[in-house]
């Protein structure tokens, strides 16, 4: 459907939009540029006073000069302030109209910088058409060369997005279709969530099952736990995989698949050696890209947040300290305390932001210190494993 039907045009028109062109479709729906029709209004009635060219004048009426302005930048530039509407493929199938109502619902219900923002929709029930904002900045597929290889860019990149679909698990709701084609940018180069066109809430009182043909996630990017699950049996930590696997696109500019991560090519670690914290990053998709829900140990995003805020903090404060002690993990090393030797060797257990857990050979007792103060060295005497010297 490249052109709106005549009722459902003058709907939205008369609710203050004059669509313009197809931009896009899928997810049940089509997306058309549209235009606030008082700025349009405004244009029109400056041009009948000043002639064809839309130029702003100091002799011109101050709030028509700022609506002219404001469609200047809106039409003539499509910054932001263009908005899109989304429109179902079909308004006499209740299923796609349904599915509508939840993109709304979960849209005005979920107000976050990380996430598109509703503008305005259809009064009715079920809704026939809603007002999204509009980046013309385009999807963060097209700009992840500006990532490759800086782990501390993209996490800071990634966080406010993160911390929109925390505010959607909070709500109740599991977005399912995270990946860079739904992450827009801003002009400024913010990113941002969008597409809720699959998004499911467990408050709903029925049991909803996946219908024939039915999208349920996109392919490439959901765990392999899910595939032949129905949407009720989806959990938050679908929205935590495949934000992890955005992180790895952002940092390769690939897709990965779960069982891909222990490959010595697939290794951030090892492509990115160089890099600052890449170990860290490293180590924290590896705990979310996996083959079982199971073995995914972040829970939800508002943990994946928390994660993400530590590693900024560990990457920036600790970088290199932080880095060369995971190396060591789950490998023997000597650790001195108050300048004795600790056990027989002890074996590092992780290193959170601030914190080494490492425990003690022979004693078999765990230990946690914080990371400041804490020295590094190699013990000559022992085939130069590393020496944790704590303060």
């Amino acid at each position: 459907m490249d052109t709106l039907p005549e009722k459902l045009e003058t709907a939205i028109r008369n609710a203050g939009w004059i669509v313009d062109t197809k931009i896009g479709g899928g997810g049940g729906g089509n997306v058309f540029l549209c235009y606030k029709k008082a700025l349009i209004d405004a244009v029109e009635k400056y041009r009948t006073v000043t002639g064809p060219t839309i130029r702003v004048t100091d002799q011109s009426d101050r709030s028509l000069r700022l609506l002219v302005r404001e469609a200047y930048d809106s039409i003539v530039w499509k910054q932001d302030g263009v908005s899109v509407v989304k429109v179902p493929h079909s308004i006499s199938d209740g299923d796609t109209l349904g599915r509508l109502r939840d993109e709304i619902k979960a849209m005005d219900s979920c107000d976050h910088p990380g996430l598109i923002k509703l503008i305005n929709h259809d009064p009715k029930d079920p809704p026939q058409w809603f007002v999204m904002e509009y980046h013309a900045n385009g999807i963060l597929e097209s700009h992840a060369s500006k990532y490759k290889g800086k782990p501390v860019e993209t996490l800071v990149a990634i966080k406010p997005v993160v911390d929109g679909v925390a505010t959607l698990h909070r709500a109740g709701y599991v977005h399912r279709d995270i990946k860079p084609k739904n992450i827009f940018v801003t002009l400024k180069g913010d990113l941002v969530l969008g597409d809720f066109g699959i998004v499911f809430t467990r408050d709903d009182d029925r049991t909803r099952i996946t219908k024939p043909g039915e999208s349920i996630c996109s392919r490439d990017w959901i765990p392999d736990w899910v595939r032949f699950r129905n949407p009720n049996e989806f959990t938050a930590k679908v929205d935590v995989f495949m934000l992890a696997k955005v992180i790895y696109f952002m940092i390769t500019g690939e897709n990965v698949l779960s069982t891909q991560l222990v490959d010595e090519d697939k290794d951030l670690a090892k492509l990115f050696s160089g890099a600052k914290g890449i170990a860290l990053v490293n180590d924290l998709l590896k705990n979310c890209i996996v083959g079982r829900e199971i073995d995914c140990k972040v829970e939800n995003a508002e943990k994946l947040s928390k994660r993400i805020d530590g590693l900024i903090e560990q990457i920036t404060r600790f970088p290199d300290k932080a880095a060369e002690i995971l190396r060591w993990k789950n490998q023997i090393v000597t650790v001195i305390k108050d300048g004795t030797e600790l056990g027989d060797g002890c074996t590092v257990e992780d290193c959170t932001p601030f914190w080494v857990q490492f425990n003690a050979i022979g004693s078999g007792r765990d230990y946690s210190e914080p990371l400041e103060g804490v020295r590094l060295a190699q013990d000559v005497t022992r085939n130069r494993r590393l020496k944790i010297i704590l303060p």
